[in-house]
């Protein structure tokens, strides 16, 4: 969602907007901020059912070995949020 975020950003910016004011002139442009704010409702919507809240920070998830139980791979994440960047 970050990156998606900061292509927004940079497409704005190439195209001489400021704040997000207006869409660009380019029709393919439109068709790029299109897609990437979709990317970003789509990510946003998916993350409902999977418990995830933007006031947790970090999540640490574990997958056990089949055949013994233990766990075999620990993945931490940290999600941040890019504002105004």
């Amino acid at each position: 969602m970050n990156n998606d975020y900061q292509s927004i950003i940079k497409l704005f910016e190439k195209n001489g907007i400021e704040n997000f004011s207006r869409l660009p002139d380019n029709q393919g442009d439109i068709k790029l901020f299109a897609d990437l704010f979709n990317n970003i409702s789509n990510n946003y919507y998916r993350s409902i059912p999977q418990l995830f809240t933007w006031t947790k920070r970090t999540y640490i998830t574990s997958t056990f070995a089949p055949d013994t139980g233990c766990p075999s791979v620990s993945v931490t994440v940290t999600v941040a949020l890019a504002v105004g960047a």
